[in-house]
């Protein structure tokens, strides 16, 4: 039997904001605020992860421009329409975001239950040669890219760690690095170590740096994307194939 009238159905919803159907950048960014401690404290993700997660949301009501108690699936449904170009894992990380937002923050699972994850397809990886690597460490112009390199190289630290790198959590004399962060779900982060070559370049890189504090992260993402995207492509695409 269909609701009286003056009565709809009951769902269950989540923080109780923006139930009109315009949505203004003040109400984006409290909304906003609220899903990042959303991801951080309850679902304990990583500081890197709750930030992707939180751009992607904002572009996706910049783009749908409707609050979201209006928003159904058919919205998500042509929002991702614009990203079948796009590389498999952007999609997965996208619907990703969007459930997490949705379904675990907002408590509208239904909009986002029929979205699948992409499929992923095995790639094997290249590993480069002795003298690929060589060749590479030579055409790094910089002492912030030679020092990102050899703490890549000589630690083991994974990108999410050697970018959360602060200062303090440097010894350079006893060349010892004692991250903060506990890792991730699976992995444990302790105490690890760098050669003195490492030490050297750490150095260089940290005197033409200027005045810094304990607190001072040592490399930024963009940093280090650039130091390996940018170098890859110039000293390895145009070589020619073997």
């Amino acid at each position: 039997m269909a609701p009286g009238r003056g009565f709809e159905p009951l769902r269950p919803k989540g923080p109780q904001v923006l139930q009109t159907q315009n949505l203004s950048p003040l109400d984006v960014d409290g909304l906003l605020a609220s899903f990042k401690q959303f991801c951080e404290v309850d679902l304990q993700l990583r500081e890197n992860t709750v930030k992707g997660h939180a751009q992607k949301i904002r572009r996706f009501f910049k783009s749908v421009k409707k609050a979201p108690s209006g928003i159904t699936d058919v919205d998500i449904r042509n929002y991702l329409a614009g990203f079948k170009e796009k590389r498999e894992r952007t999609r997965a990380n996208l619907i990703i975001a969007l459930r997490r937002f949705f379904r675990d923050f907002m408590r509208m699972g239904e909009v986002v239950e029929s979205f699948r994850l992409p499929h992923t397809p095995f790639k094997l990886k290249t590993v480069p040669t002795k003298e690929d690597v060589q060749k590479f460490y030579t055409a790094l112009k910089s002492s912030r890219e030679r020092a990102i390199f050899l703490m890549y190289a000589t630690t083991g630290l994974r990108k999410h760690e050697l970018i959360s790198l602060a200062l303090k959590e440097i010894d350079l004399e006893r060349r010892t690095v004692l991250p903060k962060g506990d890792g991730s779900r699976t992995k444990r982060t302790w105490a690890t170590f760098f050669n003195e070559e490492a030490k050297h370049a750490l150095k260089e890189y940290l005197n033409g740096r200027g005045e810094l504090t304990l607190d001072s992260k040592l490399f930024s993402e963009k940093a280090v994307r650039k130091t390996f995207k940018g170098r890859s492509e110039q000293e390895f695409t145009s070589r020619p194939k073997s």
